[in-house]
């Protein structure tokens, strides 16, 4: 169903979201997704998402896929910020959101699969700003 939604993103005019699949390069295998998502957010801004399986955790795929969507983000598509929402107690995320440049910004309303877990989330930005700096 998952790729199915991201497919029909890809068809609609103009292209507001983009999720692209991480596949391996040598053996065709998908090992996650990762995006940038603008369509129900305001104009210059973005969610991110990514997913990959946990046999490729550690290996900097995540990190990769990460910042080249994000790069795509700011130079290509001209957001000025990116979001993301993460477990606020998964430190493993933390880490990775920090690694990118992302601050956190405060904890936001959970979505119901969190709070049947009580789960706390924790909003993650990057702006425009902060990218150049990090990649210059």
């Amino acid at each position: 169903m998952l790729v199915e939604t991201f497919m029909q993103w890809a068809e609609e005019t103009p292209r507001c979201n983009f999720q692209l699949a991480i596949v391996d390069q040598q053996t065709g295998v998908l090992m996650g997704s990762c995006g940038v998502r603008s369509k129900a957010c305001p104009r210059g801004k973005a969610e991110f998402g990514i997913g990959i399986g946990s046999t490729w955790w550690g290996e900097g795929i995540a990190h990769e896929a990460a910042s080249m969507i994000l790069d795509f983000g700011f130079s290509e598509l001209g957001l000025d910020e990116v979001h993301g929402v993460a477990v606020a107690e998964n430190e493993s995320v933390s880490r990775f959101a920090r690694r990118l440049g992302f601050t956190a910004r405060a904890a936001r309303s959970r979505e119901a699969w969190m709070k049947e877990r009580d789960w706390r989330a924790l909003e993650w930005v990057i702006t425009r700003e902060t990218w150049n700096r990090s990649v210059g």
